[in-house]
């Protein structure tokens, strides 16, 4: 059966065609929302730009600039700047996504795994792109595990020589091995990142849109009494009416600190982003 999300957005979902339905779930639908909204957002800051700027959109919109360019250079050490709209696109995007599923109605596209991955992977695959940009094709030799050095007898360890002898040898032939080894683990360490990236943000999504849904539901079953055949009793009045306020009392706390996490998530991903980068662009 498939699963269902409640949403002011199923409207728009229904009225997709059919063969487009396996495609496009309404967390697609969610994200491209925010899309359009960041997109219309950007535009209105954007038009007719002023030196001086005197609309109040404009100032919000240079102020976030300044602010992500201070981020990006604070990150990557080497020009961070000019890495301010990857990294600032990145944290903006997000932090829409995480605070969407907070407006009633309206559900987290991060707090589904694909879209958590996706974002991972391209956090990743940026992250290659410009250690490939900055440093050619041997940045390919990162890659590569660097076992070359051989140490002497004398310094494979303490004790009496034959023991440092066969040790010695002993490293002599295992060093193939651990090249292979190695070789072999690089690759997964890159594939590990967008992977950790991915669980992170969805794991504090998806816990905090939960939470926050069933404490909502917690009170409006609180308040069901009301709607009760037998009718409706002092006792069960107050229980009901005492239910619902705690009900919201800690839906509203669940809030708050939904919005703490949305920015600190997005902030934790465009951080670890940029720490691949600088890692990427210093071939570490």
């Amino acid at each position: 059966m498939e699963e269902k999300h409640a949403s002011w957005l199923n409207l728009l979902q229904a009225a997709e065609p059919s063969w487009l339905k396996p495609y496009v779930d309404i967390f697609v639908v969610h994200t491209v929302l925010v899309i359009v909204v960041l997109v219309l957002g950007a535009w209105l800051m954007s038009r007719r730009l002023e030196l001086v700027p005197r609309r109040p959109l404009q100032s919000i919109g240079e102020w976030v600039y300044e602010t992500l360019a201070g981020l990006s250079a604070s990150i990557i050490p080497h020009d961070g700047a000019r890495y301010t709209p990857v990294l600032g696109t990145f944290f903006v995007y997000i932090l829409a996504l995480n605070l969407c599923g907070v407006v009633p109605g309206f559900l987290s596209p991060t707090a589904r795994l694909n879209t958590t991955l996706a974002l991972g992977l391209m956090a990743i695959l940026t992250a290659q792109w410009v250690g490939m940009r900055v440093n050619g094709p041997r940045y390919w030799k990162r890659f590569i595990p660097d076992v070359s050095t051989t140490p002497s007898v004398r310094d494979v360890g303490e004790g009496p020589l034959y023991l440092r002898i066969v040790l010695f040898v002993v490293f002599l032939v295992l060093k193939p091995l651990l090249f292979l080894i190695f070789l072999v683990l690089k690759p997964i360490e890159e594939l590990v990142k967008p992977l950790s990236l991915a669980i992170r943000l969805f794991g504090n999504i998806f816990g905090d849109d939960t939470t926050i849904a069933q404490f909502a539901i917690l009170g409006a079953g609180a308040l069901g009494v009301f709607f009760a055949p037998q009718g409706v009793t002092l006792v069960s009045g107050v229980t009901g009416v005492l239910g619902a306020a705690l009900s919201v009392g800690i839906t509203a706390v669940m809030v708050g600190f939904a919005l703490f996490v949305a920015f600190i998530q997005a902030f934790v991903f465009t951080l670890l982003t940029g720490a691949y980068i600088t890692f990427a662009i210093e071939m570490e």
